[in-house]
Order: C-alpha cells, then structure tokens, then sequence
C-alpha cells in the first residue's frame, strides 16, 4: 500500500518516530478507511478530511512520542475517554511492546477500537468499556498503569480525580493541550494534586504540520516518598 503524505506531514511522524515509520503510515491508513467508512453509520469524528486525518489525529496523537521520549519504553498505559481511537490507536500501533488501555463509556466507540484492532492486527490494545471513576474503585485496575493519558476529553483536574488511583506510584500523566488550555488549568490541578505530593510542569510547545495548530502536554508527576 502507498500512502502519499505531503512532506511536512511526513517529516513530523519521522521525527516522533524514526524507525519502522512505513509499516506505522500503512497500518494507519487501514484505520483511517475503517472510520471514515464507519462514520457515515454514526459519528464517531468530525473530521472527514484525509490531510486533517493525518495532522489532527494521527500526527497530534504521536507528538508524545517525540516530546515526552519516556513514553516510548516499554509501559502500561491507559487513554482516559479514548473515544474513536485517538491517541490509542496510533500509539499501539507505534509502540508494539507496550499495553495500551483504551478507556470509554461509550460502547460503540469502544467496539469501533476492537474493530480497529482485529483490521489492524493490534495485539497489544486493550478497548474496555467503562468509566474511570468506577474502574479506578476497581482493585483491579488500582496502581496498574506507568502512564495515563488523555487527549480533548476533560479538563486536567477532572482526569486527576477520576483516574489517580489507577497509575502506579512512580507513574506519570502526560495530558495533550494546546499552550492555552494548559496554561489556565496548571494552577487548579496543582491546588487540587498538592495533598497528593504531585508535581505539574507544562512542556514545550511545538506546531502541528502546516500550521495545524500549536501542542504541548500538561505532565504530572508523583515526588518521591509521597
């Protein structure tokens, strides 16, 4: 299958991801055809543009790899409100040994992300119906994840409170945001983590392809002895 990427947005996936990035571009246009052809059924994105599908889902989905690079070890992680897929999917697709958890109370998105999995050949995904608060009471799912991230569901003290309990004690939130989100939500979820001895920080921001639209990540951090 060939895939024509216009350069930037080709250059900008080679940067979050150097190696294998032809099996990735491949394996996420199977994707894009499955939801573009499962969104004329119900709506599962906004989206119906194939340049936008690359900048705004799969380019935006991947830019963690490339600005938070502790993402890319081998991890649990959990996508809090995962809805069509996005960051998940793109993410197991690039990271294949890693367990991804793609949370969302809607059961027809989470069935459209099993779907997505089985035309993909995504072993390592994980769709579970259900939301965060009630599987964070959930013993089994308590201290399970090295990363819980979320991207365009909630704001940063909504994910913190209903899904805290879920990441393991040295684990990490890594949020997407654009720089103005972040900014007006750094000094609530620092109130609201305190007692639970976190530590936020804003990363850098950089530009989506074609100027898409400017990125960072809200990151959340447990200190030591808390």
């Amino acid at each position: 299958m060939t895939v024509a990427l216009k350069p930037e947005i080709l250059d900008f996936i080679q940067a979050c991801m150097p190696q294998k990035h032809e099996e990735f571009i491949e394996r996420c246009e199977i994707f894009r055809n499955l939801l573009f052809c499962e969104n004329r059924s119900y709506n599962l994105t906004s989206i119906d543009g194939e340049e936008t599908f690359w900048i705004k889902h799969v380019c935006d989905s991947i830019a963690i790899l490339r600005y938070h690079p502790k993402s890319r070890q081998t991890a649990k992680i959990a996508d809090i409100g995962a809805g069509a897929g996005f960051p998940s999917v793109p993410l197991a697709i690039a990271l294949p040994d890693s367990k991804i958890t793609a949370i969302d109370s809607a059961g027809k998105k989470i069935a459209f992300i099993a779907k997505t999995a089985e035309a993909c050949e995504i072993r390592n995904l994980d769709p579970l119906n259900g939301r965060a608060r009630e599987l964070a009471a959930n013993a089994e799912f308590q201290h399970r994840f090295d990363f819980i991230i979320a991207r365009a569901v909630a704001s940063a003290s909504e994910i913190f409170r209903e899904s805290r309990k879920m990441l393991k004690p040295d684990g990490s939130f890594i949020l997407y945001k654009t720089p103005e989100s972040a900014e007006s939500e750094i000094c609530e979820i620092r109130k609201r983590s305190a007692k639970y001895g976190f530590e936020w920080s804003i990363g850098e921001k950089f530009d989506l392809p074609l100027n898409s639209g400017t990125r960072c990540f809200l990151h959340g951090i447990q200190k030591v002895g808390n």
